[in-house]
């Protein structure tokens, strides 16, 4: 049965920071890094470091295609998860959720998410809010949903944040109230979250929920771009080719204006209201 809400359309596994990671955003990063990165954190993995244990399965599945890297990762999360390590369950239920390197089992992700959230892990905690959103491996639940991404949320976890303003947005299990969904919009996107960012923008163009202003809107949409949601570029082009006068981010990102959105009595159907 299909979802009665809007999500982000790709929602990917998120690993701690690697020795990788690091290098690469470090500038320091060549064909040798992530051999490297494998050196310093085998002999720890293998000492019992859990962290190093996440860490290296975090290297394996960058490894896109290699079955071989794809067992060992399996295998090192399940052992950091089995000695509790809140982030390598977390990562072994995410691979559970999309059937990675091992069968799709959604109750079994969520029992995984519980034990990870219960050490107060708040990307564990906003992961079972989603699947109480959308009913996999457990029985639909937006109170309950709702009850984990606040309690995310009030960890400082972002996509949590964005999450509960989507919740409000589209009166899921509350009394829809776009002014609250623009709040915890703009909690999420000050702190980041380019989706959210997008959704803080729509609310400004539209004046969803805040009167509405252009400038800031687009000042939104060009943020979230930039951080790479491509439902804002959308967006950006959408307006540029639809308003009377087209703000100055229009040339400045050579977005033309001629456009099939100009065809008369067309709407532009903005893409906004995605949870993460």
């Amino acid at each position: 049965m299909a979802s009665p809400f809007r999500k982000a359309p790709q929602r990917e596994i998120v690993f701690a920071v690697t020795v990788l990671t690091f290098l690469a955003t470090a500038n320091c990063y060549s064909a040798s890094s992530e051999t490297r990165a494998i050196t310093l954190y085998r002999g720890s993995a293998e000492a019992g470091d859990l962290e190093a244990q996440n860490g290296l399965a975090a290297i394996y599945l960058e490894r896109a295609g290699d079955q071989h890297a794809l067992k060992l990762a399996v295998s090192l999360l399940e052992s950091a998860a089995d000695q509790g390590l809140a982030a390598a369950q977390f990562n072994l239920a995410r691979l559970y959720e999309t059937g990675r390197g091992v069968r799709q089992d959604y109750e079994h992700a969520f029992q995984l998410l519980l034990r990870a959230a219960g050490q107060r892990y708040a990307p564990a905690q906003n992961e079972i809010g989603f699947l109480y959103l959308e009913g996999l491996g457990i029985s639909q639940d937006y109170a309950q949903a709702r009850t984990w991404f606040e309690r995310a949320a009030a960890l400082g976890n972002v996509a949590a944040t964005n999450n509960l303003g989507a919740m409000y947005a589209q009166g899921l299990g509350v009394d829809q109230n776009l002014q609250m969904a623009f709040g915890w919009y703009a909690r999420a996107a000050e702190a980041g979250s380019a989706i959210a960012q997008n959704n803080l923008a729509v609310a400004y163009l539209t004046g969803r929920g805040v009167e509405a202003n252009l400038p800031l809107g687009v000042k939104w949409l060009g943020l979230a771009a930039d951080h790479g949601n491509n439902d804002a570029r959308y967006n950006l082009r959408a307006l540029c080719h639809t308003v009377d006068d087209p703000p100055v981010a229009c040339s400045e990102r050579q977005i033309s204006t001629a456009s099939y959105f100009q065809r008369p009595g067309a709407k532009v159907l903005w893409k906004s209201d995605y949870l993460e």
